[in-house]
């Protein structure tokens, strides 16, 4: 973070970091608490033989697929209005798109977490998350500050973007992982319900949605009481 708000300087980053609350609020709707919800379906039926976790594995792809994709819906339906109507900077609308790829990268590597959480694997998912930033450090050299020259808002539109490549990294070390540590494929007999996933999962994000809310409307009321002083 002190490597990027150095590259974005002080009017990249105010633009950068006006996003981020109101991003933030849509990734946690769309990441849906699965990691913590697959924590739990593993760690209770670990000792379960032969545990389906290809099943699990899918289903818990198809709920991050079908939550990701109705936020980013939304988010596409109310980024002008976010934009011009709350931020007051039409000069947003274009770099907060950016972040609709996110909603998905992050619901994915909250999958992989969850699992390998659930079977006591932490070394796997912190490789993953160190893979992650060292791309981000590099790619902030040969990505963000050359765009940054070019206009601020290039800059951040690269620093969103270097958010989704470094998820990507980090998704492909831990998908590796877990076609070398699960067994896919062969005979299952437990099947995960999706009402397995989804119930708790509610439970889970209504909890976070009011610490998420409250950053989202950080930005937009500093936006008001400024404007209005």
């Amino acid at each position: 973070k002190i490597i990027l708000s150095r590259a974005l300087e002080i009017n990249g980053l105010a633009y950068y970091t006006k996003l981020l609350p109101i991003a933030t609020l849509f990734m946690t709707i769309a990441s849906f608490s699965l990691g913590p919800v697959i924590t739990q379906i593993v760690s209770k039926n670990i000792s379960k033989r032969p545990y389906s976790n290809r099943d699990l594995i899918k289903k818990s792809f198809v709920t991050a697929t079908t939550t990701a994709t109705i936020v980013s819906i939304i988010h596409l339906v109310f980024n002008y209005l976010i934009c011009h109507y709350l931020l007051r900077m039409d000069i947003l609308i274009k770099p907060f798109l950016f972040f609709i790829p996110l909603y998905f990268l992050q619901s994915y590597t909250a999958i992989f977490k969850g699992y390998f959480h659930g079977y006591g694997k932490m070394a796997v998912y912190a490789v993953g998350q160190l893979l992650e930033q060292v791309v981000r450090i590099i790619l902030v050299y040969i990505f963000i500050i050359p765009q940054i020259k070019i206009s601020i808002i290039n800059g951040v539109v690269a620093a969103i973007l270097t958010l989704s490549i470094g998820e990507i990294i980090q998704n492909i070390y831990m998908f590796i992982c877990v076609i070398s540590f699960t067994k896919l494929k062969g005979k299952t007999e437990i099947k995960t319900e999706y009402k397995d996933i989804i119930k708790p999962a509610i439970n889970l994000t209504l909890n976070k949605l009011l610490s998420a809310i409250c950053m989202f409307l950080e930005p937009i009321i500093y936006t008001y009481a400024f404007l209005k002083t």
